[in-house]
């Protein structure tokens, strides 16, 4: 049975008990997980922390955004809350420059003020690393990660683990594993990228090109440019990048099951009618006067 815990802004530990509804959301793009939930009846303390709880497992652990009341033909409370990394994309960074910083000089500045614990290997950024005025801690994180990781960094609790966390768990969808109320698949021609031509030397043209021959024999002809001279930041590994990411956003499935999967996020999944692998990208729980499901959105991984 689902049921909601909760700290009030005085630091007292409640239990909420079954909620009405709830609605769990968790991207891979997006820093923050989210949850809204009804609770019946009103005149709670005002809450600051909420744990979702599945029997005795921890399902999701929030910050509490919004706390509303009506009073009508029902009296009921909604809550509305985000999971830790909010704490970090509603606060401003400070600005400042670093020279050859590392993950651990970044994190000191913008992420253990807020009782966060680093995950991950020390890394530095070559060069000079500038925040300036008016963009969040999680945002200046989050570009520090990808240029030294190449990665999205990810909040779990209080735990920051800025090289991304990788789930290695694998759901079985259909057949034998778990079974699927429903199954939709979409392939979109438009995102594919036949060729990316290449300007290798400045002053020359873009006479060289890369291929993706499974999309040329599937009667696919659109192409990019990309500028690979010395004068610019782009390289021919971007051109991969391009054909690779055309090739990984052409397809995704959306496969929704009975009950809580409201750790799937990351998750390899091997569905019975679908021959390649494919990972959890996104997923939505409902719980609620219908039951309860998941919605999980399923992609193809970069290679």
């Amino acid at each position: 049975m689902l049921t909601i815990n909760a700290i009030d802004i005085k630091g007292e530990k409640l239990h909420l008990g079954i909620p009405l509804s709830l609605t769990l959301k968790a991207e891979e793009d997006a820093p923050a997980d989210s949850v809204e939930l009804t609770l019946s009846g009103t005149g709670f303390p005002l809450l600051k922390q909420i744990e979702v709880l599945k029997g005795e497992s921890l399902v999701f652990e929030a910050e509490v955004d919004e706390q509303i009341e009506s009073f009508g033909k029902s009296f009921v409370t909604q809550l509305v809350a985000r999971s830790s990394a909010s704490l970090l994309i509603d606060s401003e960074a400070y600005p400042m420059s670093f020279l050859n910083p590392s993950a651990q000089d970044v994190f000191n500045r913008y992420a253990k003020p807020f009782g966060f614990e680093l995950r991950g290997e020390n890394k530095e950024f070559n060069g000079r690393f500038t925040v300036g005025k008016g963009v969040s801690c999680f945002s200046v994180i989050k570009r520090f990660a990808e240029k030294v990781y190449g990665a999205f960094p990810r909040c779990e609790g209080k735990a920051l683990y800025i090289s991304g966390k990788e789930n290695t768990d694998k759901l079985i969808l259909g057949g034998e594993g778990i079974l699927l109320e429903s199954l939709k698949t979409y392939n979109l021609r438009h995102s594919r990228v036949s060729r990316v031509y290449l300007k290798l030397k400045e002053g020359e043209g873009y006479i060289s090109f890369i291929a993706d021959n499974d999309a040329e024999n599937e009667g696919i002809n659109k192409i990019r440019y990309l500028n690979a001279s010395s004068t610019s930041s782009s390289s021919v590994e971007d051109a991969d990048k391009i054909l690779s990411q055309a090739k990984a956003k052409s397809f995704y499935a959306e496969a929704v099951c009975r009950g809580c999967l409201g750790d799937a996020l990351g998750k390899t999944a091997k569905v019975e009618s679908i021959e390649e692998e494919l990972y959890v990208s996104a997923l939505k729980y409902y719980f609620g006067k219908d039951g309860e499901y998941t919605k999980l959105t399923l992609k193809r991984k970069e290679k």
